[in-house]
């Protein structure tokens, strides 16, 4: 006579994954240094990499809190949910305020049983300064002396070139 055999049922989960140009983020997302005065989108993919069907549960379903040096908005929000083995992309525009740091936090909740997934987002900021100096006349402000000087002469030694190999070809 064989024993009868005890299988265990396979729970069906969702769960989320984040990622940014490729890399998986959990935990803490480092975006370098974005310049004072400007914007900087970035694009996160959500992905399910569970079994079950993944719910967004929060309003909206991408937040944004604890903004600091930065100003930080989803501009594109993630669908309502993911099937199993689905993804959709998600993107967080942010415009610095000062140099120094700045940082944010995004938050997704979903039915995952490890919701919310947390993400606390840091990065630099720099202010890139306009080149004063003294002019060639004495007077201060303007653009620095002798910028863009030399591209007259690299557009005439570039024009000589060309002649020249034309002249080559047709002798």
């Amino acid at each position: 006579m064989v024993p009868p055999t005890c299988t265990m049922p396979t729970l069906s989960v969702p769960a989320l994954t984040v990622d940014r140009s490729g890399n998986l983020v959990a935990g803490t997302d480092s975006v370098g240094i974005v310049q004072v005065g400007g914007t900087m989108t970035f694009f996160y993919t959500a992905t399910n990499t569970g079994t079950a069907p993944l719910s967004f549960t929060g309003n909206p379903r991408v937040a944004i809190s604890g903004a600091s040096n930065c100003t930080a908005v989803v501009t594109q929000q993630l669908p309502a949910g993911l099937a199993a083995s689905g993804s959709a992309p998600f993107a967080v525009s942010v415009t610095p305020v000062d140099s120094g740091v700045l940082s944010f936090t995004i938050t997704i909740a979903s039915n995952d049983p490890n919701s919310p997934f947390t993400l606390s987002v840091q990065g630099s900021t720099t202010v890139i300064p306009p080149s004063f100096a003294k002019s060639p006349n004495g007077a201060d402000g303007g653009c620095v002396a002798g910028e863009g000087q030399l591209a007259l002469p690299m557009l005439a030694l570039i024009a000589l070139a060309y002649v020249t190999r034309r002249r080559r070809r047709m002798v």
